[in-house]
C-alpha cells in the first residue's frame, strides 16, 4: 500500500482523492483487525455525527453512520472511524482493507513510467512463465499498482488463468501463476527440489549463495549501480 505523495503525517479526514472525499469505518464486528474506507458525501461534516460507544482502552471513537451504506469493497459498515492518532497511511497502514484502497488508487493520476519499467515488466513475465512465481524488490512506490496491473495484463494476455499479486512491505511486488505451477512435470520438480537442497548445504557451509533465479531488485534488472 502506498503513502499518497502529498501527505507527510498522518490524514485529517474527510481525506480528499481527486473529486472523491473518502474516510474509514468499521464492520459490525469492530474496526480492531481491518479498517475499512467508503466515499463520504462532499462537503458533508464528520464533526457534527454523534458519538456512539468507545471500545476499549487505545481504540478509535466511533460515531454512527448513515444506514444502508457500503464500504468501497461492497461490505455494509456501522460506523466512521473518527481516531486522530490512526495513521492509515503510514504506521497503521496494515489495518486498511487492501481492497478497498485499491479502489481509492483508481481514482489517482500515476506518475509516469519509471526508468527500466519495461524491463521489469519483461522479467516478471519471464520468470513466472518459467517459474511460476517472481518477485521484484525496490519498485518505486507510486507506481506499484500500475505495475501490479501491467503485469497480470500481460500473464493473462500470454497464458490465461488466475494471476496472483501481492505488495510485500512497502516496495516489493509478488507475482504467481497457478497455472504455470500447476503445469509442472515431476521431473520439473525435481530439478527445483535439488537445487533447493544444494542452496540449503551451501548456507550451511557458509558459501555464497545467489539470489534465487524467482527474485530480483529494481536495481539489478535495469542496472542501476
Amino acid at each position: 500500500m502506498q503513502r499518497l505523495p502529498w501527505l507527510g503525517m498522518a490524514p485529517s479526514w474527510p481525506l480528499q482523492v481527486g473529486s472523491h472525499e473518502v474516510v474509514p469505518v468499521a464492520l459490525p464486528r469492530g474496526w480492531a483487525r481491518t479498517v475499512h474506507l467508503t466515499e463520504h458525501s462532499k462537503g458533508g461534516d464528520l464533526a457534527s455525527a454523534t458519538p456512539e460507544f468507545v471500545t476499549d482502552a487505545g481504540s478509535p471513537r466511533l460515531v454512527e453512520a448513515a444506514p444502508a451504506k457500503k464500504t468501497l469493497c461492497g461490505r455494509p459498515y456501522v460506523a466512521i472511524v473518527t481516531e486522530p492518532g490512526v495513521d492509515l497511511l503510514g504506521d497503521d497502514a496494515g489495518r486498511m482493507c487492501k481492497s478497498c484502497w485499491r479502489s481509492v488508487e483508481r481514482w489517482l493520476s500515476p506518475p509516469p513510467a519509471a526508468v527500466g519499467e519495461d524491463e521489469v515488466i519483461r522479467w516478471l513475465t519471464t520468470a513466472v512463465l518459467e517459474i511460476g512465481e517472481a518477485m521484484v524488490q525496490g519498485v518505486p512506490v507510486p507506481r506499484l499498482e500500475a505495475i501490479r496491473r501491467r503485469v497480470r495484463k500481460e500473464l493473462k494476455g500470454a497464458i490465461g488463468g488466475s494471476v496472483n499479486t501481492h505488495v510485500i512491505g512497502r516496495n516489493a511486488l509478488w507475482v504467481r501463476s497457478g497455472l504455470v505451477i500447476d503445469a509442472k512435470t515431476p521431473e520439473q520438480w525435481q530439478r527445483e527440489l535439488h537445487a533447493a537442497m544444494e542452496e540449503m548445504w551451501a548456507i550451511e557451509v557458509h558459501q555464497p549463495v545467489d539470489a534465487p533465479r524467482w527474485r530480483r531488485h529494481w536495481d539489478d534488472i535495469v542496472g542501476i549501480e
